[in-house]
C-alpha cells in the first residue's frame, strides 16, 4: 500500500489539536499509510514547545521513519 506523506503544517496543526487535522491523522495512521518526511520530523522537534513534547513525539515514533544507527526520531543525533 503506497504511503501518504504529511505535509509539515498539517503535523504541526495535529499536534496542537487543530480539529480539521485528527480525522485525516487518524486514518491515515489506522490504514498505515502515514509517513513523516525527516524535514518534517526535525521541524517538528525543533520548535515544539514544552506542551508539546508528548504528542510530538508519539506522532513522531508512529511514523514509519527507519532508524539509523540506534537513532530514532525521538532522540535526534548531536552534531557538534
Amino acid at each position: 500500500m503506497p504511503g501518504v506523506l504529511i505535509y509539515t503544517g498539517v503535523t504541526f496543526d495535529f499536534v496542537r489539536d487543530e480539529n480539521y487535522a485528527e480525522p485525516l491523522f487518524a486514518s491515515l495512521w489506522r490504514d498505515g499509510q502515514a509517513v513523516l518526511g525527516v524535514l518534517t520530523v526535525y521541524e517538528l522537534t525543533m520548535v515544539m514547545k514544552e506542551n508539546e513534547k508528548a504528542q510530538t513525539y508519539r506522532v513522531v515514533d508512529s511514523s514509519p521513519l527507519p532508524s539509523f544507527s540506534g537513532i530514532s526520531p525521538s532522540r535526534p543525533a548531536k552534531f557538534t
